[in-house]
């Protein structure tokens, strides 16, 4: 059967049909995408964001654990002595919370992390030993330890050096999510654009159909009216 020969109420009928199904289907796939991209920033936030905020605390622990120990050698008495030791321990337990965190979210290989704890635990030892130097009076020699590349400088490096690591590979995992993220915007709005355009170019052929599927009807009769006048 042809569409001229369908009548006008159900040629608008299959029409209208047509059309409700593509407004569903354009809804459907916008809702996934919005889902997908969601997805994708919870993700995001959830693992290399989360490790960038744990590498962030975690040197400025260590920075302020480094600034400690060169304070240690200017202070006057025992009250500034075991505030600076505190501060030194108070950082250390931080910086075992941020790698904590670190095994938690990290994306990258295990072994990076687990790199960064033995590299770290190397450098309390040292530490604990400058300390143990300083507050048995030998200030001189403990003093020379924190000095520009000595011991306690090189493994300080050492630890920066495995954290720098690990926050590259986290940013890149941010960038590449972004990317990702930005090729699903496009592929979304190409998707919709499509959807779209089609709904418009289909609303525009039902409406000429139906208008000429009432006009030639509507032509013959006035002919015919003519005729019988």
């Amino acid at each position: 059967m042809k569409w001229n020969d369908l009548k006008i109420g159900t040629q608008l009928h299959m029409a209208l049909g047509l059309i409700l199904v593509l407004v569903v289907v354009l809804g459907i796939q916008a809702w996934r995408q919005t889902e997908q991209l969601w997805l994708n920033n919870k993700f995001m936030y959830d693992h290399p964001i989360q490790v960038s905020h744990a590498i962030g605390s975690m040197e400025a622990d260590l920075e302020k654990m480094s600034k400690d120990m060169r304070d240690l050698f200017l202070v006057q008495d025992d009250q500034e002595i075991t505030a600076s030791l505190q501060s030194i321990e108070a950082e250390k337990v931080d910086v075992e919370r941020q790698l904590d965190i670190l095994f938690d979210r990290y994306l990258g290989p295990h072994s990076d992390l687990t790199t960064l704890r033995e590299e770290i635990v190397k450098w309390n030892v040292i530490r604990d030993e400058t300390v143990r130097l300083f507050m048995a009076g030998e200030k001189k020699k403990a003093e020379m330890r924190i000095q520009l590349n000595n011991v306690q400088d090189t493994q300080s490096k050492v630890v920066k050096n495995h954290i720098q690591k690990i926050d590259d590979f986290a940013q890149d995992k941010i960038n590449q999510l972004f990317l990702n993220a930005t090729t699903e915007h496009n592929t979304l709005v190409r998707q919709l654009v499509a959807i779209v355009t089609a709904i418009l170019v289909l609303s525009l052929i039902i409406i000429w159909l139906l208008l000429k599927g009432v006009k030639i009807p509507l032509t013959e009769l006035t002919a015919t009216i003519e005729q019988f006048r």
